[in-house]
């Protein structure tokens, strides 16, 4: 797949530093102002596709309409890595120390998603079939349990874990920017869905030996629904309306899937706990 090379001049670099601490910014603010929202509005918010779509974004800026399309291929070829990591996490959570946990994880992320990757040819809809296999074995290792709500302080304090999420953004776009040319599809693909942003979250969750990490990571491997809408609407949205325009139509779509995911969980678990 043919890539745009991108020559590093001053005025490049400068734009681009810029773009990213808009894109970090935006995101800190945005999850600073929900900090103290409904639970509902703070959890879909928490579960949108924030490092992945600034990541495209940036490939957009300078890269082909195809090299986008292969990226975002990429991307839902490795949803599956993520099911895994976080359903491996939430089994290890309480028997290992966090950097094992942390180690441990990322790891089995990077070498799951290397591997599906790295499958010729795997296509949309083989890797979404791939997804939700995924997703129904992960019950076997970390039931889905509709009582674990979002309470407020559960869903909350989101704006405790603003800076790393915006950190990241920011790191994503200068390197997509910048980088994706020489990285390729594939390993641009894999950079801007590195699952850092939940690391952090999760190193939170266990220096603070709360208890709400099992909500928390139910929350982030349901996440996986948005973020496969976003990468879906991209493959489609890009070819019909170019690469800028399309990842940013992309959010529409996440951003409805976001919001469903949460208003059906909500009223499983008050059937639950009626």
């Amino acid at each position: 797949m043919a890539a745009k090379r991108v020559q590093l001049t001053a005025p490049d670099v400068a734009q681009t530093t810029l773009r990213a601490l808009t894109a970090g910014g935006f995101v800190w603010v945005l999850l600073r102002i929900v900090d103290d929202a409904p639970p509902a509005v703070t959890a879909t918010v928490m579960t949108l596709p924030f490092v992945i779509g600034v990541g495209f974004a940036a490939m957009a800026a300078h890269q082909s309409d195809a090299y986008v399309v292969s990226a975002a291929g990429h991307g839902l070829a490795a949803m599956p890595a993520f099911v895994f990591y976080v359903a491996l996490t939430a089994r290890f959570f309480t028997r290992l120390s966090l950097p094992r946990l942390m180690v441990m994880s990322l790891v089995a992320w990077a070498t799951l998603a290397w591997v599906l990757t790295g499958i010729p040819d795997i296509g949309p809809g083989l890797a979404v079939l791939l997804t939700g296999a995924a997703l129904v074995v992960s019950v076997a290792v970390f039931p889905f349990d509709a009582a674990l709500v979002l309470g407020h302080r559960t869903a909350s304090h989101a704006g405790r874990r603003a800076w790393p999420v915006a950190i990241q953004a920011g790191v994503v776009v200068v390197v997509l920017s910048l980088f994706a040319g020489a990285l390729g599809p594939r390993l641009s693909a894999l950079l801007a869905a590195l699952p850092l942003a939940t690391i952090f979250v999760i190193a939170g969750l266990k220096l603070s030996d709360s208890g709400n990490w099992p909500a928390t990571l139910q929350s982030a491997r349901l996440a996986t629904l948005s973020l496969t809408a976003y990468l879906l609407a991209t493959i489609w949205l890009v070819r019909t309306w170019g690469a800028l325009a399309g990842t940013l139509a992309a959010f529409v779509p996440s951003i409805a899937v976001a919001a469903a995911t949460v208003a059906i969980r909500r009223r499983l678990s008050q059937r639950s706990l009626s």
